[in-house]
Order: C-alpha cells, then sequence, then structure tokens
C-alpha cells in the first residue's frame, strides 16, 4: 500500500476509533448472572403483553442519555426456532430495521432455561441504506423468553470510555405504559489495542475479518489478505492474539504454512512473509516480494522471436458459434428501457482495489469494488471494458443465466487468443516459474481487459479464469478460480453455479481447454464446447485450491449440446447425435447454412454407444480416417515401390472419405476436428 494510502488508512482508524467507540463488544445476560464479553448485544427476558421495549443508559456521572431507544418486536416461532423482526425508533423517528433467528439448542426440564444460538443478526439504517450483519452468538443456560437487541449504535454516550454504566430496559403495552422495568448495572473497561483492533476490519473470501485472531484460520486469512494488498517491507502490521493455539513458539511455522497454502501462490513464489509475537499482540514484518505494489504490468511482446509456434492464432469460429445466440444479434433491451445495470451494483460491501489481482479476488468474495484515484487507475480500466464487454455480449435483461455464461464463456474463448508464444519461450528456456514470468499480462486480467494497443488480447489459463470469475460474479453469478494440476503441469479453470435451463448445482467450466487446437499451418484455432459444463474426472484432474468442493456437487447433469436446440424442417433438434437419423438431420440443417463464399461450424457430440456401433455412419467415417492415418505412418517409413504402393492405397481411401462428405450433402474440401466424443466440421461452399 503507498504511503498516501497508508496515511489515509491510519487517519480512517483513529476517526473510527473516537466517532464508532460506541461499538462496545459486551453481551449482558437478562437476569444479570450471565454477563459475557462478545459482540455488542444486550439480552433481557421479554414480559408478557409486551408489545416493545425501551432502553436507557445512564453513567457514573448520573449523565442519561440523550434520547430513548425503542424497540418494537414481532416474534414467529417454528419448531424451535424464532424468527424476530424488529422497529427500531430513537427519538421518535424510524430509524433501522433489525431481525434475527434464535435456534434453541436445549432445554432444561422445567423448560425455563435454554441454550440457543442467535444467527442473522442484521441492522438496516432506513437512512443511510447501510447494513450491518453481526457474527453467530451462541448462549447458554438463559432465561427461555430471552430477546436481544444492539444498543451500542443508537447511543452516543455508550461505550466512549472506561467507566460504570447503568442500563435501563422498560417493557411497555401497546400504549407506551411501562409494565416492568429492569435496571442492570455494569463496568466497561477496555483492552486498548484489541478495541481498536476490533473497529478495523480487512475483508478477504467474502467475510469481513477484524485483527483480533482468534484461531489459527483467521491468521491464515489474515496473511492471505496481507500478500493480496502488499504489505509494505518497512511496515508493520499489528494483529492481537486470542487463543492458545498461536504462540510465539509456532507462529512463523504457521505464517509459512500459511503462504505455502496462498491460492494465488504462484504470482508470490518468492514472498517471505514473518511473525512475531510479543504479549498477546503480533506483527506481520518483514515482506520481501518482486512484483511492485500497484501491479503495473506491461505486456512483453515475443512474437518475434523465432519460437515454434510464435504466431498470433486467428479464431475463424467466433461468428459461427455465436450464430446460435440470438442475443448477438438482437438490439438492446431492457424490462424499463434503461441503461443496463448489473448485479454487482446493488452488492452492500465495498472494498478498495488498488490492482487487478485484488479486484479478481474482491469480486470473486462478493464485494462491490471501489477505486482510488490515481492509485487504481489499471484496475478501474480493466473493470470498466470487462462492464463494457458484458454489455456488448449480455446485451438484455431477458437473458437467462444460463445464455449470459454460454456468452461469457463464448468471448473468451473466442476473442482472447492463447498465448502460444509466452508458452512456447517459456518452453524453450525450461523455465516455468512466475519469479521470471509473473509480470506478463497474459497472467492477469490485463491480458484479456486492458488496452496495450495489439490487435488482439492475449492471456494463459490464470488470466482466463479470472476472467471468466470476473465477468460471471458480476453478473451476479455465483464463480470461482480453481487451482489444480493436469497432465502432471499447474492449470486453472473455474466452476460456475447455474440454477437455471433445467441445471441446478456447481459445473465445470475450463476456457483455456475451450479454445481447442490451435492449428500451427494453418494458422488458426477451433473452438469447442467440451469442456463447458463438463464433468469432473479426477483421473486427470487435480484441484489444489479450492478445498471441500464436494459440498457444493452439481445436483444434475449438463451437457452443452443436448440443452442448445437447432430448428430445421419443423423439427426441434440437438446436437448430441445418437443414431445415423440424428447425424443426417444435423448435416442437412449444417448445409442449409452455407452461402457461396461463407463458411460454417458444425459442433456435434456423439454418444458412446453410437460411436461403437460398426454399422454406424460414424463409424465408417473415423474407421476410413483411422486406416489413412496408419497407412501415412507405414508410408513415411517405407522407400521405393512399397512407399508408392501406400500412397496408392491412401488416396484411394481418400477418395472414399470424400465421397462420404458428399453423400452427406458436405462439401469435399471440409476441414474436421475430433475432441474427445466431439467433433467439429469446418463446412464451406
Amino acid at each position: 500500500m503507498k504511503k498516501r494510502a497508508r496515511i489515509c488508512f491510519y487517519i480512517f482508524l483513529f476517526c473510527a476509533f473516537v466517532a464508532l467507540s460506541i461499538g462496545g463488544y459486551f453481551l449482558f445476560n437478562g437476569g444479570g448472572d450471565n454477563v459475557r464479553v462478545g459482540k455488542k448485544f444486550v439480552t433481557f427476558n421479554q414480559t408478557n403483553n409486551a408489545s416493545s421495549y425501551k432502553v436507557s443508559v445512564q453513567t457514573e456521572s448520573g449523565e442519561l442519555s440523550t434520547s430513548d431507544v425503542i424497540y418494537k418486536v414481532n416474534k414467529t416461532e417454528r419448531d424451535g426456532v424464532c424468527d424476530y423482526s424488529i422497529e427500531v425508533y430513537a427519538g421518535g423517528e424510524n430509524v433501522a430495521r433489525e431481525s434475527y433467528t434464535q435456534k434453541i439448542t436445549r432445554k432444561n426440564e422445567e423448560n425455563t432455561k435454554i441454550d440457543c444460538v442467535i444467527s442473522n443478526y442484521t441492522i438496516f439504517f432506513l437512512k443511510t441504506g447501510q447494513s450491518n450483519v453481526y457474527p453467530d452468538q451462541k448462549l447458554y443456560d438463559v432465561d427461555s423468553n430471552i430477546f436481544c437487541c444492539v444498543v451500542s449504535d443508537y447511543f452516543d454516550s455508550l461505550f466512549v470510555k472506561n467507566g460504570s454504566y447503568t442500563l435501563f430496559c422498560s417493557s411497555m403495552d401497546s400504549d407506551g405504559n411501562v409494565i416492568e422495568q429492569t435496571t442492570y448495572s455494569y463496568d466497561y473497561k477496555a483492552y486498548y489495542e484489541e478495541d481498536f483492533l476490533r473497529r478495523s476490519d480487512f475483508f478477504y473470501d467474502g467475510v469481513w475479518y477484524d485483527y483480533v485472531i482468534e484461531s489459527r484460520e483467521e491468521l491464515s486469512k489474515l496473511v492471505w489478505w496481507t500478500l493480496l494488498y502488499r504489505q509494505a517491507q518497512d511496515e508493520d502490521l499489528t494483529f492481537f492474539v486470542k487463543t492458545e493455539d498461536i504462540n510465539e513458539f509456532n507462529i512463523n511455522n504457521l505464517v509459512i504454512d500459511s503462504i505455502n497454502n496462498y491460492p494465488e501462490y504462484d504470482a508470490l513464489e518468492d514472498s517471505r512473509l514473518y511473525a512475531k509475537l510479543e504479549g498477546q499482540v503480533g506483527a506481520l514484518t518483514s515482506f520481501e516480494y518482486y512484483l511492485d505494489e500497484n501491479f503495473l504490468l506491461t505486456y512483453k511482446d515475443l512474437k518475434n522471436l523465432n519460437i515454434q509456434g510464435a504466431r498470433q492464432a486467428y479464431n475463424y469460429a467466433l461468428t459461427n458459434l455465436h450464430y446460435l445466440d440470438e442475443s448477438y444479434s438482437q438490439g438492446y433491451i431492457t424490462r424499463d428501457g434503461t441503461e443496463r445495470t448489473f448485479a454487482v451494483d446493488s452488492v452492500q460491501d465495498e472494498v478498495v482495489v488498488y490492482n487487478t489481482e485484488q479486484l479478481f479476488m474482491v469480486v470473486q468474495s462478493g464485494a462491490r469494488p471501489v477505486f482510488v484515484e490515481g492509485e487504481s487507475d489499471v484496475a478501474l480500466a480493466v473493470y470498466q471494458n470487462a462492464l463494457n464487454v458484458l454489455r456488448r455480449i449480455n446485451n438484455s435483461d431477458y437473458l437467462t443465466d444460463f445464455e449470459k455464461v454460454t456468452n461469457i464463456y463464448r468471448y473468451i474463448t473466442g476473442e482472447i487468443v492463447y498465448d502460444y508464444t509466452l508458452y512456447a519461450f517459456m518452453e524453450a528456456e525450461n523455465d516455468y516459474s512466475i519469479k521470471n514470468f509473473g509480470n506478463f499480462s497474459s497472467f492477469y486480467l490485463e491480458g484479456v481487459f486492458y488496452d496495450f494497443g495489439y490487435t488482439n488480447h492475449y492471456a494463459v489459463c490464470d488470466g482466463l479464469s479470472k476472467a471468466f470469475s470476473l465477468m460471471c460474479n458480476i453478473e451476479g453469478i455465483d464463480c470461482i478460480k480453481i487451482n489444480g494440476v493436469v497432465k502432471n503441469g499447474n492449470h486453472a479453470w473455474n466452476r460456475v453455479y447455474l440454477s437455471d435451463e433445467n441445471l441446478d448445482g456447481w459445473y465445470y467450466v475450463d476456457t483455456t481447454w475451450g479454445e481447442g487446437n490451435y492449428v500451427a499451418d494453418a494458422n488458426y484455432q477451433i473452438l469447442t464446447h467440451t469442456y463447458f459444463l463438463f464433468d469432473f474426472d479426477d483421473s486427470y484432474r487435480e484441484i489444489t485450491y479450492p478445498e471441500r468442493l464436494e459440498e457444493k456437487s452439481p445436483s444434475s447433469t449438463a451437457n452443452y449440446y443436448q440443452i442448445v436446440k437447432y430448428s430445421y424442417d419443423d423439427e426441434i433438434n440437438d446436437f448430441y447425435i445418437e443414431s445415423d437419423a440424428d447425424l443426417q438431420n444435423v448435416f442437412e440443417y449444417a448445409e442449409s447454412m452455407v452461402f457461396d463464399d461463407e463458411k460454417y461450424v458444425l459442433e456435434v457430440q456423439f454418444s458412446s454407444d453410437y460411436l461403437a456401433d460398426v454399422d454406424g455412419e460414424i463409424y465408417y467415417f473415423l474407421d476410413l480416417q483411422n486406416q489413412i492415418e496408419t497407412l501415412e505412418k507405414r508410408r513415411d517409413r517405407a522407400q521405393g515401390m512399397e512407399k508408392m504402393s501406400y500412397q496408392f492405397e491412401i488416396e484411394k481411401l481418400k477418395q472414399k472419405k470424400s465421397a462420404w462428405f458428399v453423400e452427406n450433402g458436405i462439401t469435399d474440401t471440409c476441414e474436421w476436428l475430433k475432441i474427445d466424443n466431439t467433433i467439429i466440421f469446418k463446412i464451406t461452399k
């Protein structure tokens, strides 16, 4: 973080401590015998026939709060679970709405005492529109008619300084008459460092954390956030430790383990982050890194190097693949005629970002990015370009999530060129370390969205998967980037959640493999949907992060070739071929789509049973191709008359293959490519 940003950050923390110190983190039991240091709640017993509760605060000097706070409570019970909906009034004005769920986990025999969990406690402030969400609370052996409320957000005098306080809780009937009043007295004695750190939050992986570390998991999140936000070498980050699991003997090992498990560890290969512990207070320090803190990446053009594969891949399949999606040919449509907005625009959590790594992580975590003028310019440009792309490709409010994700997949695979040159260069150097190649934009969102002045945009799997995650989450479609190993090499792909088009669950997407095969001699690559919503095969893919993905397994299978339909001769069919009749229909449809001097890309998937049917048309075609490839290998090893004999047999087989294309209504110059059970035909006239 730059010096100016650090100064602003500390000013913010100081102001937060002075102005927001009313947010004391104390919880009290209504009987007065179960005081808990915890999360800024006050609990007291409900009274029969009471419709509201009034809370007043008095300091040890006898000074009363300037105004009372009244809570109007509605309670709904269901099978040991109570839902509370509360209207909050201060100075006679409705200022907030609170809600929470109370789940009873144990009752005593007399049904007078309970253990319970208070969850989903949310305050919505009516004037500002801000929402506060509080961590779950567990209460033990409290009165069965317990009621909770947050008081510290409404009293200027509460929890400002050390001292004794008296809390007056009055139960009132519908006419505002006091039925019962209970008085609670307590001492507030803040531990400055902890109290200060409680008010300083950082956001990581969808959760707000404070700097009071109460578990090893929280320490890991703090380390990861520090790595993501580039903790300066000369700046200590103070945190407070409140667990016996972390001590001066194991803290450095825990920090090192956290670094090694960082989800984007490749980009921080040489990072060193150490921690020191003094009493209960710790500090993270000595952070070394080789990328500058603002990720100002510059694409290094290797296209002129004499390396095999060092050429710009041209993707001819883009337009034809998008033909299946009507949104590309229609005008922009919204339900109300206004300029399109995105789901991310209404997200409550706001997090400042300075570079595109932070942008990717923040949006994937479910927050809205905020940019600092002069310090987030590259990240802002990338974000705005991503929004512009989405306005172009998802140009209708009427699209389903499936259609939006399909368009995003097609954009990335169709318009972003896989950086074969960078990969070839790393291969030629026999060096795949991010230390030496980490400043290439192909690993980041810059490769996909930043304008470096090149004709095309270039990225490798890291950049492609980050872009897919960013665009999906902007649309409000939950998506995560997956790091793993494929065929013994590091790889990145995605998992996306869909709940429409008869889909329900998390599905895998690999935009890198979706770019198909690069044909170097012809200088083009062929796209495929084989790796769009595909089934995970752990025989060749291993996930290293995130863990426990089995908790999000799809509840239904997905097959793009069965979901997408085509209409021909008054019939609706899909692109999943199970018979000769299906093959003939799709060929006739494809032939009708080809006009003079144009080409059409037909992508179909065959069932395993049909591919194995020796009497099937496709079996005959693939068998011819296998025979040709076998004879070509023998020809290449032969000499003299034997070589000529093999060539003669090859020509006869090629004539049979050409005849097969003609019989199926396709020109004999058709190019094709087989990927697993999918075959892609480039049909021309």
